[in-house]
């Protein structure tokens, strides 16, 4: 017998978070793509134009995929820098 639940991976890595006990198995390959959906106003053309052309421009830049990296993932953006210091950076 397994307990099991079937989820996206951010509400799965979001359980395991709450509960240390649980586990996360993604499937490979990846069943899905995207998984965000924006409400609007039924005849909001005009609305609905720009974010496909904001969703588009995020995806090019490599902004959605760093998004996703770092809110999702949990990876850093930049690795770790040293604090500044009157010794090192002032005297050498």
């Amino acid at each position: 017998m397994a307990d099991a639940l079937f989820v996206t991976a951010e509400e799965g890595s979001t359980w395991t978070l709450i509960n240390p006990f649980y586990t996360e198995a993604m499937t490979q390959p990846s069943l899905f793509k995207e998984y965000l959906s924006y409400p609007v106003a039924m005849g909001d053309t005009d609305f609905v134009e720009y974010i496909n052309h904001w969703i588009q421009t995020q995806h090019h830049s490599g902004a959605q995929q760093k998004e996703y990296d770092y809110w999702i993932l949990g990876k850093q953006p930049f690795g770790k820098q040293q604090r500044w210091s009157v010794i090192r950076d002032v005297l050498h």
